[in-house]
């Protein structure tokens, strides 16, 4: 295959108990919500793939947050790292210099707290994407389902 999509756990069992199929011709590794798999208890299984990868491979991770498990894994990950953060121009705290990768992009986040009664979660995203922000707007979802479930509101 040239595009392997994978949960660590399951790319390892099959590495380690399917005759064929091994990691050596990986070009490209890429480990999105990196923190995410750290906090759910990957991080055994994440080093072990990528020990069982190539040396020679480029490696692209991805994180919302950056904390120490994450700097560990970049260590044992990357050569040569570069960071690319993407945070507001006017406030960075670190005092390290961001790299704006996309000027024309503008980010907004609306947060509708769960529980509170009488609120329509979905309608009022909806309302949101066809009043408000109606031009080729990204919405992220923890789950499939919930995107499924909302594409089903835009269909005519």
């Amino acid at each position: 295959p040239q595009i392997i999509v994978a949960t660590p756990g399951r790319l390892l069992d099959h590495v380690t108990n399917s005759a064929g199929v091994s990691l050596e011709d990986v070009e490209f590794l890429v480990l999105d919500e990196a923190d995410r798999l750290l906090d759910l208890g990957f991080q055994d299984e994440v080093n072990e793939l990528i020990k069982t990868c190539p040396i020679d491979r480029q490696t692209l991770l991805f994180s919302a947050t950056m904390n120490t498990k994450v700097d560990d894994l970049i260590k044992l990950s990357l050569k040569r790292p570069v960071r690319i953060r993407i945070s507001d121009k006017t406030s960075n705290s670190s005092g390290g210099k961001d790299l704006e990768v996309a000027p024309r992009l503008e980010q907004e986040f609306v947060r509708v707290r769960s529980g509170n009664e009488g609120i329509n979660r979905e309608a009022m995203l909806v309302a949101l994407l066809t009043r408000t922000f109606s031009k080729q707007t990204i919405v992220f979802f923890d789950t499939k389902v919930k995107a499924t479930d909302l594409r089903a509101w835009f269909r005519d």
